[in-house]
């Protein structure tokens, strides 16, 4: 085959290949797929970068994107690749000048492009810096009115729930971004905290300790009942002894019980050891001894 026509019908072929191309990017752009657009663009370019038409096509597209996309590194990516299209195509194209009136015609796009970014750049700092601070300064109130929520909990599980509220706030704070007046308002409050939760659960345990104590006089003072009342029936059924001093009597940490509870405690068990005969005495200091602990 003569040579002349294998060369114009390799041409050809890579016309209709850079006509569907074209066709292909322009499709995708008009349906604003703007990242798969790229990808062909890219594609199309970077397999004819000495082509004026494939690096306008994609350097004009990679501008556009850069100065209209929203997000940061988006801009960033775009303003990129048109740099990158723009040296490719100053090392791969023939340079003549009109090629070089077009290159630098491009190079002033993309220094205006990129002022753009950067002053975009700088204005999104100056925004989430402010925001940040703005942030904080919620976070902080929040942290001053838990405090003094903290300061009214009267239970147990309104303490946890508060001190779990409080740890977000404070997981969330971005303290390196702190104002002088933040970072004052801060220390204080923390060291508010330090002794507020150490008060507050001092608080707890002893509320609880006195609900644990009433609870005990209560019970103590029906063995005591019980026993006074029918003592015979406990001295005779051993079973029912039993119940009375290792379920009853004995079951409380006598570890968590006050000066006046443990003062009623021995009173009932004096009581009741001195009106059982030997025999009794040591199984009830047995009793005593192996009886298993309520927590209540």
């Amino acid at each position: 085959m003569n040579t002349k026509i294998v060369s114009v019908m390799c041409i050809f072929s890579g016309f209709l290949k850079i006509n569907k191309k074209k066709k292909l990017f322009k499709k995708l752009y008009e349906n604003q797929q703007f990242w798969n657009a790229q990808i062909v663009g890219k594609n199309l370019f970077h397999n004819n970068p000495s082509n004026e038409d494939s690096f306008c096509l994609y350097f004009d597209f990679c501008i556009e994107q850069a100065n209209n996309q929203k997000d940061i590194d988006s801009r960033s990516f775009f303003l990129n690749e048109a740099d990158i299209a723009l040296s490719l195509f100053c090392d791969r194209c023939n340079m003549s000048e009109k090629t070089f009136m077009l290159i630098d015609k491009k190079r002033k796009t993309f220094e205006e492009s990129n002022q753009r970014f950067n002053i975009s750049v700088h204005d999104n700092d100056e925004y989430l810096t402010q925001k940040t601070i703005s942030d904080n300064e919620s976070l902080i109130d929040n942290l001053d009115k838990l405090a003094g929520d903290l300061q009214n909990v009267s239970s147990q599980k309104d303490f946890d729930t508060t001190i779990a509220a409080v740890s977000k706030a404070e997981n969330s704070l971005v303290k390196d971004s702190f104002t002088p007046a933040q970072k004052e308002r801060y220390d204080a409050l923390s060291k508010r905290y330090s002794k507020l939760v150490s008060d507050k659960m001092i608080e707890l345990q002893w509320q609880e300790n006195k609900e644990y104590n009433l609870l005990a006089a209560d019970a103590i003072k029906k063995v005591y009942d019980s026993f006074k009342t029918d003592s015979k029936k406990y001295k005779k059924d051993a079973h029912l002894f039993q119940d009375l001093i290792c379920n009853k009597l004995c079951c409380y940490d006598n570890s968590r019980l006050t000066g006046e509870t443990n003062t009623f405690y021995n009173f009932v068990y004096q009581y009741i050891f001195n009106e059982v005969d030997e025999d009794l005495k040591l199984q009830m200091t047995k009793y005593a001894l192996n009886s298993s602990k309520s927590s209540l």
